[in-house]
């Protein structure tokens, strides 16, 4: 899980192939032709598209994510909210169940780091973070109001 962070904070990415490197924009190019290329397809073939669609998930929300983040960084793009996080990097695998949620803080729109504190019980913990979500959910739908 840490691995999110560590790609959408870092302001150069080189992915190494065997003895080759290139830059991360290759990536997002790829990325880019495959949501292409998903989207014919769905419209296509409405049924069998949904494993196609979840087998790249994963990968292209990292390549989403990080996108968002360097526009951020241009002050164009406003930060997420741990909540839709949490929804969006879901199938991320970590050792420490709670990784899943501090593996993402550095990412969020507000001040959440209060809650990277691995010396919780596990219940206190995620009793925490809802608190938070439902704390961030209340105040989104006070603004729209």
């Amino acid at each position: 899980m840490w691995i999110v962070q560590e790609v959408v904070l870092a302001r150069e990415i080189l992915i190494g192939l065997g003895d080759k490197f290139f830059p991360w924009k290759y990536l997002e190019s790829i990325a880019e032709t495959v949501a292409l290329s998903t989207r014919m397809q769905q419209m296509e073939q409405m049924d069998s598209t949904r494993s196609t669609i979840n087998a790249h998930t994963e990968w292209m929300a990292l390549v989403e994510q990080r996108s968002q983040w360097r526009k951020k960084v241009d002050n164009t793009v406003t930060l997420k909210s741990l909540m839709s996080l949490i929804q969006q990097f879901s199938r991320q695998r970590c050792t420490n169940v709670r990784d899943k949620v501090i593996g993402l803080l550095g990412l969020a729109s507000a001040d959440v780091t209060h809650l990277a504190d691995y010396s919780l019980p596990l219940e206190d913990f995620f009793s925490a973070v809802c608190q938070h979500v439902f704390a961030e959910s209340s105040m989104t739908i006070e603004a729209s109001q």
